[in-house]
């Protein structure tokens, strides 16, 4: 694989309107490319009875590089003015993006600052989490399918009890393979198409070896990075989930995870009705909803602690087995 994904996070804000010449002076100036997000925001803040007056109180939402170093927006509370970096925002997906805006906006409109709330389940309890980030800690934010909902109405009222999905799991010994459809024993370079008839429960598992490697990758579901999903393991113990359906982007980065070994790891993709299910040496660490997709081309896929993709890498993949369940 000759790119790799690169996974950002960040969090922003936008808004509507623009006047013509002849209309007058307006207290409103929102960059065209953050304007459908704003009419989102003002939506569902209408689905909860908040409505917003911006010729009254003013709003400024404006691309370029920000005054804060390595921050992807920023809020100035004393007059409703947002900046958003341009070098994150044209690496976000359409979820990444909607979310920068709802943060900023968090910020400069509900008046909110960063809370740092963990999930029962370890996930961040609000798309307001921001700085100080601890450091065993990724900024990532599963801001998509049925989690979405929760997170606007944290965003709007962070009294918002804790969400029911934070209880799904599942015991590795609760699903058996009974028909093995592929089988790779060993491969330095992973690179197999193979057709999964995804309206039957299925498993992808194998042994991942990254030899050194900072980052080790395996993507499934799709011809390339853009309709693909993305798992990666790091030395560092971090496990990272993307995908690139619809664009949601970066999903989850557990950082420092007992679980993971730094070198070799048993990894498990369960697909059980509309769920995704991931195991790490035989113990569940995470769930996803899953996404359609038409047949999948697996690969691996190495990168430095940077991130950027490693050429030439020595990656092993042993004892894969992609199996229906029963």
């Amino acid at each position: 694989m000759k790119q790799i994904l690169v996974f950002i996070s960040a969090l922003s804000l936008s808004l509507i309107m623009s006047c013509s010449a002849d209309e007058p002076e307006s207290n409103i100036e929102v960059s065209p490319e953050f304007r459908p997000f704003v009419r989102s925001f003002e939506a569902e803040a209408a689905k909860r009875g908040i409505a917003f007056d911006f010729e009254e109180t003013g709003l400024e939402i404006l691309l370029g590089p920000t005054r804060v170093d390595n921050a992807a927006g920023v809020c100035r509370f004393s007059d409703r003015s947002i900046e958003i970096e341009v070098t994150v925002w044209d690496n976000l997906s359409e979820a990444g993006r909607e979310q920068l805006i709802f943060h900023e906006l968090g910020h400069c409109v509900l008046d909110r600052r960063h809370r740092n709330v963990i999930l029962p389940n370890n996930e961040w309890g609000s798309i307001m989490r921001g700085s100080p980030i601890p450091e065993d800690r990724g900024v990532a934010v599963n801001y998509s399918g049925q989690r979405k909902e929760y997170y606007i109405n944290e965003l709007f009222d962070e009294t918002t009890p804790f969400p029911d999905w934070t209880s799904i799991s599942r015991n590795y010994d609760e699903d058996q393979p009974i028909d093995t459809i592929l089988t790779v024993e060993e491969s330095a370079e992973l690179n197999e198409t193979k057709f999964i008839d995804v309206g039957r429960h299925f498993q992808i598992e194998f042994d991942l070896d990254n030899n050194g490697l900072a980052r080790a990758g395996f993507t499934w579901g799709g011809q390339n990075l853009n309709n693909s999903m993305h798992i990666l393991v790091s030395q560092a113990k971090s496990f990272q989930y993307s995908t690139g359906f619809s664009n949601d982007g970066l999903l989850l980065n557990f950082e420092e995870l007992d679980l993971l070994n730094p070198i070799s790891n048993k990894l498990t993709i369960r697909k059980i009705d509309d769920l995704y299910y991931f195991f790490i040496n035989e113990e569940f660490i995470y769930w996803a909803d899953f996404v359609n997709f038409s047949g999948t081309n697996m690969t691996t896929f190495a990168a430095n602690s940077a991130g950027r993709l490693e050429d030439n890498y020595d990656l092993l993949i042993r004892n894969l087995k992609i199996s229906y369940l029963n």
